[in-house]
Formats: structure tokens, sequence, C-alpha cells
């Protein structure tokens, strides 16, 4: 004897009928966070707001701005933040960019002066 399988009226099992009690307090939990974020944005707006930024100076290094924006002392504008990083790397020089070379250069010149400077040349006999 063979059982007769329920007919499927789709993939997967079928749902269960939603519950509207449940449908409302979801959408209220929803609706709560929406209303969170808002006011965390609101609250960063104002608190950014209410900060005394001091104006950028012309003579700024990039260097300088970008310690400042770190500091909260200058506004820290996205842009502006892009250009400073990529100007640093042409303004401030740093070690690994050929400055280990100058200054051993610099520090073997140093050295070559005191105890270490070359003595006179020896005197030449004329041979005949």
């Amino acid at each position: 004897m063979t059982t007769a399988q329920p007919e499927k009226r789709g993939p997967g099992r079928p749902r269960k009928p939603r519950d509207p009690e449940v449908e409302a307090a979801k959408a209220a939990e929803r609706e709560a966070k929406r209303i969170a974020r808002e006011a965390r944005a609101m609250a960063a707006k104002m608190n950014e707001a209410g900060r005394n930024y001091q104006e950028v100076p012309a003579d700024c290094t990039p260097l300088d701005y970008l310690e400042g924006v770190f500091r909260g002392k200058y506004k820290g504008d996205p842009e502006r933040i892009r250009c400073a990083i990529s100007a640093a790397k042409y303004r401030h020089v740093s070690l690994h960019d050929g400055g280990k070379k100058e200054a051993a250069q610099d520090k073997a010149a140093e050295v070559s002066q005191g105890k270490y400077a070359p003595g006179r040349a020896p005197a030449r006999a004329a041979v005949h």
C-alpha cells in the first residue's frame, strides 16, 4: 500500500501566518532604532558646531596641519587631509628617502676632520 504524499505548492516549507502584534512590535523597534540613529547624527553635528576650531595659518606645513587635526585644533576636511598626506611626502624627507646616505657622508666628513684626519704625504726622494 502506498501513502499519498501532500502536494507541494512551492519551494521550501510553508510559512506560518504572521501575527499582527509581533509585526507591530518589530515595526516599533525599527522605528526606535531609526530615531536613535538620527539623534546620534544630530548630536554629532551639534558637537561639531560647538567646537572652537582655529583657522589654519597660511604658513602651516602638511605635518603641522595633520597634527592639528589629530589634536582637534583644526577642522579635518577630508579633501585637505588627503592633500596634506600627499604633500608631506615631498616637503618632509624621511631617512628612508635617501637621508641615510647623506647622514652617513656628513658623519664621515665630521669624523675625518679630527683624530682620523689624513696625515701629510711622505716626502719624495729623488732617485737619479
